[in-house]
């Protein structure tokens, strides 16, 4: 699996970012068919231990998400990693992947990039064969 430069310096960027007071969403998708279903089911997972002052920062995350899935989410990767926050400091990544992943969304204070170039179900290795596109 081809893991590129450009992969390598998002991964090592999103380790390196402070925690604020607006919370980190960070999606890994399997863009198989059937993938907005998951995508919703794990969303509404991760939202339930939210406390209510994150609720309107992660809703406006999640809806740049959303639209991103439904929009411009390219076709022929098997997956996408996606890095979400909005309030003072917004911010959002997509990392097209060229291997299935598991399907998780997890909110937290940073962004969880454990999934980046952990293995995958099938053996191989996460990894980038496109761009990343950063607003």
């Amino acid at each position: 699996m081809k893991i590129t430069s450009h992969f390598k310096e998002w991964a090592a960027r999103l380790a390196a970012m402070e925690p604020i007071a607006d919370p980190f969403i960070s999606c890994y998708l399997d863009l198989s068919p059937g993938f907005l279903t998951r995508f919703d089911s794990s969303a509404r997972a991760a939202k339930r231990a939210l406390r209510p002052r994150d609720r309107r920062a992660v809703a406006d995350a999640l809806a740049r998400i959303e639209s991103f899935l439904k929009i411009d989410v390219g076709r022929g990767n098997e997956g996408v990693a996606i890095f979400s926050r909005a309030g003072v400091d917004p911010f959002f990544l997509t990392l097209p992947l060229d291997a299935p992943v598991s399907t998780i969304c997890t909110i937290a204070s940073r962004p969880d990039t454990s999934g980046l170039l952990a293995p995958t179900d099938h053996g191989a290795s996460t990894g980038c064969e496109e761009e990343a596109s950063a607003y």
